[in-house]
């Protein structure tokens, strides 16, 4: 249940400029319990999970709109689009533009 709880949080405020602490505060739970249900359940870390919720939102985003990328960037939760792009590729994913032109969004 509090794992369920702390994904709809991500889900909820993953544009904003959110971390451990953050959700510590509004779930009401210490930041080494929450990390310790995410590993449990997801087997991530909090910020993990955030950052895989970002990813999964600037995918989608890239291959269903025509946005600029920087945009993509802002609406996925990211600080910056140099942000994403090293976020990206730290987890061995082809760039933004890369996944953009093979989505063939017109």
């Amino acid at each position: 249940f509090q794992a369920e709880r702390i994904m709809s949080y991500i889900k909820a405020n993953y544009k904003e400029d959110i971390n451990l602490s953050h959700a510590s505060g509004a779930l009401f739970i210490s930041g080494r319990q929450i990390n310790r249900i995410m590993e449990k359940r997801f087997g991530q870390s909090f910020h993990s999970c955030l950052m895989n919720h970002r990813i999964m939102v600037a995918k989608a985003l890239l291959a269903t709109t025509t946005l600029p990328i920087e945009q993509v960037a802002a609406e996925a939760g990211f600080s910056s689009h140099f942000y994403m792009y090293q976020v990206f590729k730290r987890q061995g994913l082809p760039t933004p533009a890369f996944i953009r032109s093979c989505s063939h969004v017109d």
